[in-house]
């Protein structure tokens, strides 16, 4: 999901999580893939990986990492190779 600009935004994207989670544990038919079974578990985990990722953004900042490769190396230690553009998109407005 891309939730940074101009495309998007992580405010929006939370705001987006908390009324979906208003609405209880449904079934969401999304836009694109397949029906999602337990939609307050899919947004429960969309913002636990969220807010995992801000926390370890600034994580790397308080640390040192004062570059955009050095926050990007730093964080998505989960994904080989180097972060793709995306990700890394995702930084700007933390």
């Amino acid at each position: 999901m891309r939730v940074s600009p101009p495309d998007g935004d992580l405010t929006d994207f939370m705001a987006s999580l908390d009324r979906l989670e208003s609405l209880g544990a449904l079934r969401y038919y999304p836009g694109h893939g397949a029906p999602v079974v337990d939609g307050l578990a899919r947004t429960r985990a969309l913002r636990q990986h969220r807010l995992g990722r801000r926390s370890s953004i600034r994580a790397a900042v308080a640390a040192g990492a004062a570059t955009l490769n050095a926050v990007t190396a730093a964080v998505y230690t989960d994904i080989p190779g180097p972060a793709p553009l995306p990700p890394r998109a995702t930084f700007w407005p933390i």
